[in-house]
């Protein structure tokens, strides 16, 4: 006799591995939605000392890796922002020219100065004089412009664990 608890593991784990990969799939301009129909979702993610997102319209990818893994809370730090084309990850935006800053959504406030960014030419950049004052979730919006258009990715990061 099979164990009685069982289907209700397995189905526990296939709901929670639903919500952990399928979380919030924006569109990417096309009609269906489906993940499928455009291979990759549109919500930032971590795997543990690099974040990516792309951005809404759908033509960028944002990748930024976290220095040592970790931030430190209340010094300033550098992040390398990485910029690629959102169908063709081995193109970057070469052109392109970025704005970064933070905030605390759930406390209503932002960082205490202005990051400075500066392009590579290389589709990367670095934002020198990130400062995060307190521990939390801090908000990273990401303002991709090139040929006149500009995109939003949103990453977080989660300051001083």
């Amino acid at each position: 006799m099979p164990h009685p608890l069982l289907p209700l593991s397995v189905l526990a784990l296939t709901l929670t591995l639903t919500l952990t990969l399928g979380a919030g799939c924006g569109d990417k301009g096309d009609d269906s939605g489906s993940e499928e129909a455009h291979g990759h979702d549109h919500d930032a993610h971590s795997d543990g000392e690099t974040l990516a997102a792309y951005t809404d319209g759908g033509t960028w990818r944002v990748v930024v890796e976290v220095p040592g893994g970790s931030i430190p809370m209340s010094e300033e730090f550098d992040l390398t922002f990485m910029v690629h084309d959102a169908e063709d990850e081995s193109a970057m935006a070469t052109e392109a020219e970025i704005t970064v800053t933070a905030d605390m959504p759930d406390h209503g406030h932002g960082m205490n100065q202005e990051p400075v960014v500066t392009a590579h030419g290389d589709g990367t950049f670095t934002a020198s004089g990130m400062l995060f004052h307190m521990e939390g979730a801090w908000d990273i919006p990401v303002t991709v412009t090139d040929a006149g258009a500009s995109e939003l990715a949103r990453l977080t990061l989660n300051c001083c664990d």
